[in-house]
């Protein structure tokens, strides 16, 4: 039998499927959850084409990010599960930084570099901080020496409290880093002691001066909230001093449950769903009030703050990403050296990248058809400026209500954006619930990996 439903019946209902679907994930009030990546990581294949990759480089032109992870850190805190391994001896570190220089000679061999200008570097892990100046340094002028950097670019790095000093920090200073991001997550002494951190609140203050003092313009603190041991007033007193310290970036993460043995020690009355959203919800009035504008569903920042790396990122600017768990970001192929699949040890992954040879090394990656390099580009420009209805038009020859009229009609019902005739932006309330937006935008090959 012939289905003789008129085109405006079907949209009707469609739109119906939509308004249930983004109803029903905002309602169950999880736990919040922040969006990271499209395709997410789950999407990857095993992927061992090393020329595959290079040809994927040879294309681009513009500006490009560079990556660099390092993957060790003194110690493991109880709910990380990040790419990282503690123990490493001054011999593996230089050879880990010959392998970085080798990767990055092998990328750069594909490039026309007379096209490319680095946007952004990063420096992420594990532990940066780890690597001694002289290495830090080396990487820095192998980047200068290879590609055409701009003199105002930010240059970022992370590091934790236990892992650098004032001498350190004027050190980095020096050598051209502007951004320091560290992994602060409390100021209260016995949260941090129960999620595994090795300082108190005390080490954790006097760090961040050090480092404003040291002339960093731009200082980040990521902050917790969902800890074991946290309360309301807990957390109150962590946004306090970091309003105090007059810090430029603020982060706020919810906690990803990943250990369970660290879950179970979570005060079960904090850690739901409603209340944790509860403390989001004080988060952002108190940290607004306090001069802070917000970028991101976990950015605040005041006074040059933010991320410039993130936010190149968030417009399709390609990531060059170096070091053995680093990921990689081309127009249409993303890839990294870490075994998404068959979860091959960090410590193996390590041991074989300080080996590196002639090819680029590659585990894991995910080939992008047109589709969904268009919704990557909905979701990253509308979770954090917001999408130039001409630019997308320009992209994609098409016009981005006529593709998504529906997801974008139940959005701007709920008041979840606002939607003019040049742009469409997210709410206050949007950015509350962006991850869940960002999900009505997956692929149906790519919903079976949403987190929630």
């Amino acid at each position: 039998m012939v289905d003789v439903r008129s085109d405006q019946q079907c949209k009707l209902q469609d739109i119906d499927e939509v308004r249930q679907k983004l109803h029903d994930k905002i309602m169950k009030l999880e736990r919040p959850k922040y969006f990271y990546a499209y395709p997410p990581k789950d999407a990857y294949k095993p992927f061992t084409d090393s020329k595959a990759v290079s040809q994927s480089w040879t294309t681009v032109a513009g500006p490009v990010n560079i990556y660099v992870h390092i993957p060790y850190c003194d110690y493991k805190c109880h709910y990380c599960k990040l790419f990282s391994i503690m123990s490493n001896s001054a011999e593996t570190s230089e050879q880990y930084v010959s392998a970085l220089l080798r990767e990055s000679n092998l990328v750069g061999n594909c490039i026309n570099k007379d096209s490319v200008e680095i946007a952004s570097i990063y420096l992420g892990g594990g532990t940066p901080t780890i690597l001694s100046t002289k290495q830090l340094e080396t990487i820095l002028n192998h980047f200068s020496n290879e590609f055409y950097i701009n003199n105002n670019l930010e240059i970022g790095i992370e590091s934790t409290p236990t892992n650098i000093s004032k001498d350190k920090c004027r050190e980095l200073v020096g050598l051209g880093f502007n951004r320091i991001s560290i992994g602060i997550q409390s100021f209260i002494t016995n949260e941090l002691y129960a999620a595994g951190r090795k300082y108190n609140s005390d080490t954790a203050y006097k760090i961040i001066s050090t480092a404003i003092e040291s002339g960093f313009r731009n200082v980040n603190i990521d902050l917790i909230f969902g800890l074991a041991e946290q309360t309301f007033e807990t957390w109150q007193k962590s946004l306090e001093i970091a309003v105090e310290l007059g810090i430029t970036t603020i982060t706020l993460y919810p906690l990803v449950i990943q250990n369970r043995k660290y879950y179970q020690e979570i005060n079960s009355n904090i850690a739901n769903g409603a209340n944790l959203y509860k403390m989001y919800d004080f988060a952002v009035v108190f940290l607004e009030s306090n001069g802070y504008i917000q970028q991101t569903q976990i950015n605040f920042v005041k006074g040059g703050g933010g991320c410039q790396y993130e936010a190149n990122e968030s417009v399709g600017i390609p990531t060059m990403g170096l070091g053995a768990g680093s990921r990689s970001y081309t127009q249409y192929l993303h890839y990294t050296n870490d075994d998404y699949v068959n979860k091959t040890s960090s410590r193996d992954i390590i041991e074989a990248y300080l080996k590196i040879n002639d090819e680029i090394p590659v585990r894991s990656a995910v080939i992008l058809n047109k589709e969904e390099i268009k919704r990557r580009y909905i979701m990253y420009h509308l979770l954090f400026q917001g999408i130039n209805k001409e630019e997308y038009f320009i992209h994609f020859n098409e016009l981005i209500e006529n593709r998504f009229f529906n997801e974008f009609k139940v959005l701007e019902e709920g008041n979840y954006i606002n939607n003019n005739n040049s742009s469409i932006t997210l709410t206050k309330i949007g950015r509350k619930y962006s991850s869940i937006i960002a999900s009505l935008f997956y692929s149906s090959e790519n919903e079976k990996y949403l987190p929630f």
